[in-house]
């Protein structure tokens, strides 16, 4: 071994100067460059790794052991591993997560293999056994915070242990993970928010020891045994003794048995697939398939929850149905998993945006951030979508509460738009500011409009004025931004009128009821352009394309949206149908849109009767409409809002008067409507509508279908394509399951082709549980043979279910379960 040393240190400086530094190389370039070439510059990446992650060992290590020659041994076998199982790590580009794992299962299997002995000790009377001082004794409680840090995502665990443990600067960490340094900060505040109330609830001090008060600087001899013993590992030349001197058997007893523990883990997964792959395909709605057979003949068969004693598997069938938790987590793993950054990035911001509405803030914030990352690595070349991900990613951050979070994710996406092409950027920039504007106000809102005046300015025709005159408005900057549409030059010109009016609407836009003044000097400048066009400067012919006046209903509805209702009505009511026939019906429309919006920006200040009274304004003048064309928009325009504001005594007749002439209402969100006012017959009334027109749709697709038609499901939640006949089943279930419970429900699968049972499964989950009934949505996830199949129904039950306060209704009462 003293040969390989010396080798080692003599090329030192012929590998520094062929390689350069290798300080700023990501894990998995070190990685990947010790694998390939582990005598030939390998040393000194491996050696990189070591040094750059061996605090962080070592202070785990050191936490957990209290002995320093255990300490040693673990932090040895941690990195031998590392050495060991390098090509099977799946995230690279960080591997600090990971050998925080390893370095805490091999410091605990040191323990207690220390504990077995001087318990072997004290049997045999040994007086000089060692003792060795319980995790217990640990400052606060480590072996609990150790156990929990290890179970948080890694996107957490990771700048935890390299800033916490490792301590690493923000920018250091920052640089090893690729991330920005507000995204990190982000997710230490995230990961150690997680991390206290965790310990919290295990009842130990929420306190992150330290760096210091764990251990002092890792030994460079420690850390050049380490490199030595893993190079030879590497070579091969450990089993023919090159390396043993400096490998004891202590060292090599624990990698080993944490290398054999993940073999087994591995293992075990894998034969719990397979178990699980042939044993449910016989439980489950298997059951109900196979006893239905396809003679439609023949009578219902069971339900999943009754399953035939002769089911292949017992020992799989008797396990508990998937919980509603489960199904959550395990959607966001079969996501994660997804290959594609656009369709990981869309599924997870979805998911995010369900757990939101189901009031699960803290589980929403960690998929939006997983949906963040995964928008970073959209190629620009394959995005499909507009805006891009990570501005919708960021709005959901702020609607869930976190915006620090959805700053940092605005910011980032700066540098996104900066990388596209400039024809595509603008909409993009536009999108970005005001996302930034509607979902967090002006404040730091430069960070994001600096940048985008800068694009503005590289445009050849320079920046546009309308648009930097917008631009200050979001600033918070509003008197100025008026100011400029006095004064300026360009604004002036008749020419330009049209993108004067657009500026100051987008400046009333901005204002709020409490900015005073200024809502009066924007509005009085609003009524001005709503008077007559200006005259056409001398040279110019009338015919020349001068901008009419702004449209009173336009002046309302900004009115209303300032709280300024009367002024709002007294401007609607002051257009005067004039004109032809059809000019004055056009006119009458749009008074009773307009009275429509403001009836709901009444209803959104809490002006219910007055909102009321603004709706039945516009239903009279929609009824002296002729053309059913112009007054049908309005009419259901109208109906909604009733809806909206449980006004259901003027719903009611207006939706029945639209279904008789073609109109088509979702009877379900009726339904929804009805039970949460309280009203449970009026809910299953539409229920039972809904379930006729979907029966009477199912039977005439199977009639015009040919006998050897078959439709194939798209595996895409984000598909915009489906079944037919299976989404008209699912919605027939869905009705079965208000009307007649889960059983009629769940035999809407013998209603389909036998070949086709299976691949409806997923859309019949996803109906149980948007009907609350988690339990069985869950069984029927569990009878899914097809693992595409499965991920597909756990996915979309995730996204479908109701939140823990939606509580699933019970068939038959039971007494509460202790928490």
């Amino acid at each position: 071994m003293a040969g390989n040393r010396s080798k080692l240190a003599g090329s030192d400086w012929r590998t520094l100067f062929r390689l350069g530094t290798m300080g700023d190389w990501s894990d998995g370039r070190l990685l990947d460059r010790f694998l390939q070439q582990p005598d030939d510059g390998g040393d000194a990446a491996f050696e990189t790794l070591v040094r750059r992650h061996g605090p962080m060992v070592w202070r785990v290590c050191r936490g957990v052991l209290a002995d320093r020659h255990a300490a040693e041994d673990a932090y040895q076998a941690t990195f031998l591993v590392l050495a060991e199982r390098a090509r099977s790590i799946r995230r690279r580009d960080s591997v600090a997560s990971w050998l925080y794992g390893v370095a805490r299962r091999i410091s605990l299997r040191s323990l207690a293999d220390a504990r077995s002995r001087r318990d072997s000790e004290r049997r045999a009377a040994r007086p000089e056994a060692v003792a060795v001082p319980p995790l217990a004794d640990a400052p606060g409680d480590l072996e609990a915070l150790l156990r929990e840090l290890d179970r948080l995502p890694a996107h957490y665990r990771g700048p935890i242990a390299l800033h916490d443990l490792g301590g690493c600067s923000y920018e250091e960490v920052a640089s090893r993970l690729g991330c920005p340094v507000g995204t990190i900060k982000a997710r230490l505040n995230r990961g150690r928010a997680l991390l206290r109330s965790r310990l919290a609830a295990r009842g130990v001090s929420p306190t992150l020891p330290a760096p210091a008060a764990l251990a002092g600087i890792v030994p460079n001899a420690l850390t050049e045994r380490t490199v030595r013993s893993a190079v030879s590992l590497l070579l091969g030349r450990a089993a023919t003794g090159a390396g043993v001197a400096s490998l004891s058997p202590t060292v090599a007893a624990l990698s080993r048995g944490v290398i054999h523990a993940m073999f087994l883990a591995k293992l075990k997964t894998a034969a719990a697939a397979l178990v699980l792959g042939t044993g449910l395909c016989a439980a489950g709605v298997a059951a109900v398939v196979a006893a239905q057979g396809s003679n439609p003949g023949n009578p219902p068969g069971p339900t999943i929850s009754r399953l035939p004693s002769s089911a292949p598997n017992p020992s799989i069938r008797q396990q508990p149905a998937l919980s509603p938790e489960a199904i959550d987590q395990r959607a966001e793993e079969i996501v994660e998993a997804i290959d594609d950054p656009e369709r990981r990035a869309e599924t997870l911001l979805r998911l995010g945006l369900a757990r939101v509405q189901r009031g699960q803030t803290d589980a929403a914030l960690d998929a939006l951030l997983l949906a963040r990352d995964a928008a970073e690595e959209i190629p620009e070349a394959t995005r499909t979508t507009n805006p891009h991900p990570i501005i919708r990613i960021a709005s959901a951050q702020a609607l869930a509460g976190d915006r620090d979070a959805a700053k940092d994710t605005l910011r980032e996406a700066v540098g996104v738009i900066e990388a596209m092409e400039q024809d595509l950027q603008l909409t993009e920039w536009d999108s970005l500011v005001w996302t930034w504007h509607k979902s967090l106000g002006p404040e730091g809102i430069e960070t994001v409009i600096e940048p985008y005046r800068a694009f503005l300015e590289r445009l050849p025709s320079g920046a546009p004025t309308e648009i930097s005159n917008r631009l200050t408005a979001y600033s918070g900057k509003v008197a100025k931004a008026l100011e400029e549409l006095r004064t300026s030059a360009f604004f002036r010109n008749p020419l330009n009128t049209a993108k004067r009016r657009s500026a100051l609407v987008n400046i009333v836009i901005v204002l709020k009821p409490e900015d005073g003044e200024l809502i009066n000097e924007a509005l009085a400048q609003l009524r001005r352009e709503a008077r007559a066009a200006p005259e056409a400067p001398p040279g110019l012919h009338e015919a020349d394309a001068l901008a009419p006046p702004l449209p009173l209903p336009i002046l309302a509805q900004l009115e209303a949206q300032l709280g300024r209702f009367e002024d709002a009505l007294a401007t609607i009511r002051a257009i005067e149908p004039t004109g032809k026939t059809h000019q004055v019906e056009q006119i009458k429309q749009s008074i009773a849109i307009g009275l429509a919006r403001i009836a709901s920006d009444q209803a959104d200040a809490g002006h219910r009767d007055d909102a009321l009274e603004s709706l039945a304004e516009a239903l009279r003048i929609v009824r002296t409409i002729e053309d059913w064309g112009l007054k049908r928009n309005v009419m259901e325009s109208i109906t909604e809002l009733y809806l909206k504001l449980n006004a259901f005594e003027s719903s009611d007749p207006l939706i029945a008067e639209l279904i008789d002439r073609g109109s088509q209402f979702d009877q379900f969100a009726l339904a929804e409507i009805k039970r949460d006012a309280g009203d449970e017959d009026g809910a299953l009334r539409y229920f039972r509508e809904a379930l006729d027109k979907e029966e009477t749709t199912f039977r005439s697709l199977l009639a015009r279908r040919s006998p050897d038609e078959r439709h194939s499901v798209p595996r895409d939640v984000l598909s915009n394509t489906y079944n037919l006949l299976h989404r008209t089943a699912a919605n027939i279930a869905r009705a079965r399951l208000e009307l007649d419970g889960v059983e009629a429900a769940i035999r809407t699968v013998t209603d389909l082709p036998e070949e086709e049972r299976e691949e409806f499964l997923p859309e019949l989950a996803e109906a149980l549980a948007r009907g609350r009934a988690l339990d069985a949505a869950g069984e029927v996830i569990r009878s899914i043979e097809d693992p595409e199949l499965r991920d597909l129904a756990i996915v979309r039950v995730a996204l479908a279910m109701p939140g823990p306060s939606e509580a699933e209704p019970p068939t038959d009462p039971e007494p509460a379960e202790a928490p």
